[in-house]
């Protein structure tokens, strides 16, 4: 039906409005019931959801601000940092009294959230120092290393190189009063505490894999006369490891009580189609 310049249609329950000189289209959606048919004459313009704005309030250009969809769940962001201080987290009001909770806190508007600090103590360089104490390393006949200065009680402690002792291999660090092997990874100071050098009188034995290109995770070992050792067993694609033997070429027993004097190298044996 012409009305006008207007043409009205009705399709699939949405009425079109055409204004022929504008060159606009509205729109009308009215709900549709079961049958297909329109389940009442009103209708409503469907809108997007408001988008609002989260601020973060935790000192200039410290966090972003994000924007979020009403209702929507607000990601947190990385916690900022101050110097002297402890970030305690979000808030909803200035005087930190509000926590806000990412998981479950929704935004309903235009937020600002606020960074709560909490001082941390600290010492004056003089007081740190006099509170510090040295780590002695007594390397028991090895030549001498020097102590360890300034360290605090919890601290890690620097580990020295080395030292070297005739006829003897270097085992590690023990802890004086308990004769656990320090680990400087891990272990932390404490005051009183001196290192010993633990060392070894046994032979140093390497592994020559030639060619090997699995079970090579052992370099060296440390095998002292009497001792029960099983050696390495090496892979190496399309070979068969056919044993270990020394400089001399003579075999050496895959597992035992070792019988050889002297530090040395052994070397794997491979044989053709494995």
């Amino acid at each position: 039906m012409m009305i006008g310049n207007r043409k009205k249609m009705l399709v699939a329950g949405v009425m079109l409005v055409l204004l022929a000189e504008a060159a606009v289209t509205v729109a009308f959606i009215s709900a549709v019931g079961p049958g297909g048919g329109s389940s009442g004459g009103g209708g409503e313009i469907v809108r997007p959801p408001e988008t609002y704005v989260v601020t973060f309030e935790a000192g200039a250009g410290a966090c972003p601000p994000a924007s979020v969809r009403d209702g929507g769940l607000a990601s947190e962001p990385a916690p900022p940092s101050r110097e002297g201080h402890a970030f305690t987290g979000w808030y909803r009001d200035s005087g930190c009294s509000e926590a806000w909770d990412f998981a479950k806190d929704r935004v309903r508007g235009d937020l600002t959230l606020y960074a709560g600090w909490a001082p941390v103590a600290t010492e004056e360089p003089a007081v740190a120092a006099a509170r510090s104490f040295s780590v002695a390393f007594d390397s028991r006949g090895g030549t001498p290393v020097a102590p360890a200065e300034g360290i605090l009680a919890g601290s890690a402690v620097p580990e020295p190189a080395p030292p070297s002792r005739g006829g003897y291999v270097f085992a590690g660090w023990e802890d004086g009063a308990s004769g656990k092997i320090w680990s400087f990874g891990s272990d932390r100071a404490y005051e009183g505490l001196a290192l010993h050098a633990r060392w070894s009188d046994g032979y140093v034995v390497s592994f020559d894999y030639a060619g090997a290109d699995g079970g090579c995770g052992i370099a060296s070992a440390v095998i002292a006369p009497g001792d029960l050792y099983a050696l390495p067993s090496p892979s190496r694609d399309g070979y068969a490891f056919a044993g270990w033997v020394g400089a001399g070429g003579d075999p050496v027993a895959q597992s035992g009580a070792w019988s050889r004097a002297g530090d040395e190298t052994l070397r794997a044996l491979w044989a053709d189609g494995a």
